[in-house]
């Protein structure tokens, strides 16, 4: 699965890895508003993870999103979660400085 990413200034070299998917660095100035989602193949739950809990996860900003795929496994019954994308927290600007970040753009969030 290919990731959906944003151009920047960041990223304009070497964005994609070698699995065809978005460096997890590219994320990083969007951290506040984005974060990766992604579902267990075998029961409901999905998991939302945080771009700089992912990032610091997998150990370097250069790390893909499908590794992190890859990485991710369901708490509950262990198996990997599948096709894991990019969520946006899509209120206004204003409302997110009044009421503050998601839980889900700062760390991971099991819901189920």
């Amino acid at each position: 699965m290919r990731a959906f990413f944003y151009r920047s200034s960041m990223c304009e070299s070497d964005s994609i890895g070698p699995d065809g998917t978005v460096r997890l660095r590219c994320y990083q100035p969007y951290a506040k508003s984005h974060f990766f989602a992604g579902s267990c193949g075998s029961c409901p739950r999905t998991i939302l993870i945080g771009v700089e809990a992912a990032i610091e996860m997998m150990g370097s900003g250069a790390a893909t999103v499908g590794e992190l795929g890859r990485r991710l496994k369901c708490s509950r019954c262990n198996r990997r979660i599948e096709g894991v994308r990019i969520a946006v927290d899509n209120r206004t600007p204003e409302c997110i400085r009044r009421e503050g970040r998601l839980p889900e753009t700062m760390g991971i969030v099991v819901s189920g």
